[in-house]
């Protein structure tokens, strides 16, 4: 886990093109190594199919051909056998006299004839008549022979211990005098003509070493192969392959695999420790049996070798593909880095930018997307320049308001004393109130005041106005006293009731009328509404009050409203309800702040 962690900060912290070029890499090795090792697995297990099929077919062809060698060489011996002469020959008695003599020079002469011919056939080295009885057991030459003690013992034993078997095939060692000549020898009986129970003596037939050898040696299909042939005895009758690789115990060990096996096809064994491929056939015709041995590793060689050469195609084509990759990367990557660079100098010039064109795909998107931030953020700078523009302007305005009230204040607090000492009660009052109300306005200072100090400055608004016009204005305040210590902009309420006083109630009849205050908090936000019984707004009047630089709006309405957004933000301020010649409502709206 710790190594997956150090691997992910390591990707992490690459660039783009990095990552890119790794990812493609990764991917495109992830796909050859997939595609290798499928070709290889497919390529292997044909491979393999192929091979066995041609060792089966070879397997097959050999015992065949070997087959029919041994028809052939039987057909020779058994016409040899059945012929005249022979018969008349190997039945002579063994009584010495000049009749015998002549008739069996004339016979011997035939006979070695007969076998002379048959030994033109390249694949019989030499064919030896040997008689139980009569005057050919006692010569001793090429085609005649006598039975010596040993091959008494061992091949002709073997040729009698069972009537019904009628020829063998045996290994030269059975035979003395053929150990150099031949590697094979086939033992023929030859039966009495005029009793077939009975048998006069043996045909035998030395066979080449060629005739077998090079028929087996084609079988070994691979360099590894062993090729053996062997009898029903469990002796080996011809072998070819690496020397005294099958021991006694192994061909027997053979033999019983072959005796319980009669399918051709080849099957995996392990033989000395290693996988090997071995296939079994009997030959036809005698008791032979032919094994071939096939160590895996040589079926495998030409896999191997498609294996590797895939190997190096893929490792030459990663080598090739790496500067491809590189190129790519960077290409695809280099849009990044040229937004990148847009984006640096778009910060240091104050996004006063010229917008860039970067294509139509996703990078063009975000591109796009970018350009537009840009001309927004440009546009909002601007307009926070302009808005601080007139914030100081309007600090300006109420400083210099706050300087006419001071003067005002000293002024009216003098008229105040005046009127006092002069007996004047109606001025000293008028004088009062009005200081009141300049002296609230002032706010030691302060542009947040207290709900309480809004509503003591509309009050004192209202009575100065009851002064003027004769007690025409009735004010009423609803507010509860757990409001009065929220904060709220100066001068916000006092230019609302002038509006409602100017504008609703003076321009009746009547010009008197009644103004409510009524406050309240839900959801941290305080709402206050002013309520008259005026004339009310017209309603195509109603929708430009608090639209900037309109004529008919009057400064402190769209000023207050313009004051509470830029202080507390653009879901709170002023909002209007009106109906004519009933009244107008005027809301306010701010957070409730302490």
């Amino acid at each position: 886990m710790k190594v997956i962690h150090n691997i992910k900060r390591c990707f992490s912290s690459m660039n783009y093109m990095k990552k890119l070029f790794f990812s493609y890499f990764l991917i495109i090795c992830l796909i050859l190594v997939i595609f290798s090792s499928a070709s290889s697995y497919y390529s292997s297990k044909s491979e393999t199919k192929q091979a066995l099929y041609t060792a089966k077919n070879m397997l097959l062809q050999t015992t065949e051909f070997l087959g029919y060698k041994v028809t052939s060489i039987k057909n020779i011996i058994n016409v040899i056998s059945a012929d005249e002469t022979i018969q008349t020959l190997i039945a002579s008695s063994d009584e010495f006299n000049r009749e015998s003599q002549n008739n069996w020079i004339i016979l011997s002469t035939t006979a070695k004839s007969i076998m002379y011919n048959a030994n033109t056939s390249k694949d019989i080295h030499n064919i030896r008549l040997f008689a139980l009885d009569g005057s050919i057991s006692f010569e001793n030459s090429k085609e005649f022979g006598q039975l010596t003690e040993e091959e008494k013992e061992r091949w002709y034993e073997r040729s009698s211990e069972k009537e019904n078997i009628s020829s063998l095939w045996l290994p030269a060692s059975f035979f003395s005098s053929s150990d150099k000549l031949g590697a094979i020898t086939y033992v023929k009986k030859i039966p009495d003509s005029k009793n077939l129970n009975q048998y006069l003596g043996t045909l035998t037939a030395t066979i080449n070493n060629s005739a077998f050898k090079d028929v087996i040696a084609q079988a070994a299909t691979t360099l590894g192969t062993s090729v053996l042939l062997y009898n029903s005895y469990g002796e080996t009758i011809m072998y070819h392959g690496k020397e005294d690789f099958f021991t006694p115990a192994d061909v027997e060990a053979l033999h019983l695999q072959a005796a319980s096996d009669t399918d051709s096809e080849l099957q995996q064994i392990k033989f000395n420790g290693k996988n090997h491929f071995i296939g079994i056939q009997p030959i036809s015709g005698c008791d032979w049996t032919l094994a071939i041995l096939t160590p895996s590793s040589d079926i495998l060689r030409a896999t191997r070798r498609y294996q590797q050469q895939t190997i190096i195609l893929v490792i030459l084509l990663i080598v090739l593909l790496i500067p491809v990759l590189y190129r790519t990367s960077k290409q695809l990557s280099s849009r990044i880095y040229v937004l990148k660079e847009y984006i640096s100098r778009a910060v240091s010039s104050n996004f006063e930018i010229e917008p860039l064109c970067n294509g139509t795909d996703e990078i063009g998107v975000l591109t796009d997307s970018f350009n537009d931030m840009v001309r927004q953020i440009s546009g909002l700078l601007k307009e926070q320049y302009k808005l601080g523009y007139e914030i100081k302007d309007l600090e300006f305005q109420v400083l210099q308001s706050q300087i006419n009230p001071h003067f005002l204040y000293n002024t009216l607090d003098m008229i105040y004393w005046l009127g006092i000492d002069n007996e004047a009660p109606d001025v000293a009052e008028a004088a009062k109130e009005l200081g009141r109300f300049y002296m609230l306005s002032l706010g030691h200072g302060e542009t947040i005041v207290s709900l309480k100090n809004e509503l003591d400055h509309v009050a004192a608004y209202v009575n100065v106005q009851n002064m003027r016009f004769e007690d025409h204005f009735k004010l009423t305040i609803d507010v509860p006293e757990e409001l009065y210590d929220y904060k709220i902009i100066k001068i916000i309420l006092q230019p609302l009731v002038e509006n409602a006083i100017l504008h609703g109630i003076r321009e009746k009849s009547s010009e008197s009328g009644e103004i409510t205050i009524r406050a309240g908090l839900e959801d941290g936000v305080i709402t206050i509404s002013i309520e008259d019984d005026g004339i009310g707004i017209p309603e195509e009047k109603l929708g430009t009050l608090l639209t900037r630089g309109e004529k008919n709006s009057g400064y402190g309405v769209w000023n207050i409203h313009e004051r509470i957004q830029l202080s507390y933000g653009t879901q709170y301020g002023l909002r209007y309800t009106s109906r004519p010649y009933i009244g107008t409502t005027v809301f306010i709206t701010f957070p409730a702040l302490l």
